[in-house]
C-alpha cells in the first residue's frame, strides 16, 4: 500500500511540473520595447516604446554658418522648443544620443513602435535653417545631420 501511494504521489507530483512548464508566459515580445520580456512567449500587449534624436552638424556647417553670422541654433520638434546649441559644437560623425554638447531629445511613444515628428532648426536671425520630418523609433536614437 505504501508503494502504491508513492508511485501515486510521484506520478501526480511529475505531472504537475510537467504542466507547469507547459504554460504559455505572455509579456512584450518586442525587444525594440522598453518592457520587453525574453521570458515571454505570446505578446500580450504591453509593449511601451521610447525613441531618442539627436541633431549634430561637422566643422564645414559650423564655418559656414559662422560666416552667416549665425552663432546659436534653436530646435523644435512638433512645434515645441526642445534646447539650442552653440554653432561651434561639432562633430565629425554621428554622436550617440545625449552627448554633450548636442541637442537630444526623448519621446514617449506609448504603444506605438514608431512615430513621425516634424522638426525645425531657426538660427539666431530667426530663420528656419532646416526643416523636415524625422521617424523616431523604440529603442533607437536617430541623427540628424545638419549639413549647410
Amino acid at each position: 500500500m505504501k508503494i502504491l501511494k508513492f508511485t501515486l504521489a510521484t506520478v501526480f507530483i511529475s505531472s504537475l511540473i510537467a504542466l507547469s512548464s507547459c504554460s504559455e508566459k505572455y509579456g512584450c515580445t518586442d525587444p525594440n520595447s522598453s518592457r520587453f520580456n525574453s521570458d515571454a512567449d505570446s505578446d500580450d500587449g504591453s509593449c511601451i516604446y521610447q525613441g531618442e534624436v539627436v541633431f549634430w552638424f561637422d566643422t564645414l556647417t559650423t564655418d559656414s554658418l559662422i560666416k552667416d553670422n549665425i552663432y546659436e541654433l534653436s530646435y523644435y520638434l512638433d512645434s515645441t522648443f526642445v534646447g539650442s546649441t552653440s554653432v561651434t559644437n561639432a562633430f565629425p560623425a554621428k554622436p550617440e544620443c545625449g552627448t554633450l554638447g548636442t541637442v537630444t531629445v526623448r519621446k514617449d511613444l506609448g504603444y506605438i513602435p514608431a512615430i513621425a515628428y516634424e522638426y525645425r532648426v531657426i538660427a539666431n536671425n530667426d530663420s528656419i535653417y532646416w526643416k523636415g520630418n524625422v521617424l523616431v523609433s523604440g529603442k533607437t536614437c536617430t541623427g540628424i545631420e545638419l549639413d549647410f
